[in-house]
């Protein structure tokens, strides 16, 4: 199943679901004076107590939460968590389509696309762009004697190692990598 279907389709169908089930969650376990009760709208929530299934569902999904914290800023400025984490929803797919994408191609369910001069310049782009986030996250770990990493670092960390892995097993794939159109499709008849 997939083969035929590829993580490209089958990760963010996933992922969604795990994402609003943890927002539902979520939602169910904020403190009573976080919902405004005369005006029926959210109001912002202390980081203390932001809903562990809200804090696993960001974690599982940073960049995403960075374009939909992006998007509600430009499009309802005066957004709380919520309408962040519902704003990141589109991106929570398209992040999971990105990375099961990859997934097919190391696994060989679709064939590499060819190496282009544009392809080069954004894995190295995205080299870059890891790299920076590992300095960060590494700058940004506070001294290990007077506490533990915190889960944003931790989570800039994880991130941007998985895009330098990405971006260089697409930059520095083997020349001798046959295409899909190379593996036999179905058993030769036995006569």
């Amino acid at each position: 199943m997939i083969r035929r279907l590829g993580y490209r389709r089958l990760l963010p169908v996933a992922q969604l679901t795990l994402y609003f089930a943890l927002l539902g969650i979520g939602y169910f376990q904020l403190p009573p004076q976080a919902l405004a009760q005369e005006h029926r709208t959210f109001t912002p929530v202390s980081p203390s107590n932001i809903p562990t299934a809200w804090k696993v569902a960001v974690a599982l999904n940073v960049p995403a939460m960075v374009c939909g914290a992006l998007l509600t800023s430009i499009l309802y400025p005066h957004g709380t968590e919520l309408f962040v984490l519902l704003f990141s929803a589109p991106f929570v797919a398209l992040l999971w389509h990105f990375i099961g994408r990859w997934l097919d191609y190391q696994f060989h369910i679709l064939p590499r696309p060819p190496k282009t001069t544009t392809r080069i310049i954004l894995a190295v782009n995205g080299l870059i762009i890891g790299t920076f986030g590992i300095i960060s996250g590494f700058v940004s770990v506070p001294d290990t004697r007077s506490s533990e990493p915190t889960g944003p670092v931790v989570m800039t960390l994880i991130w941007s190692a998985l895009l330098i892995i990405m971006c260089a097993t697409a930059l520095f794939r083997s020349r001798n990598h046959r295409s899909r159109a190379s593996y036999p499709t179905q058993r030769p008849a036995c006569h």
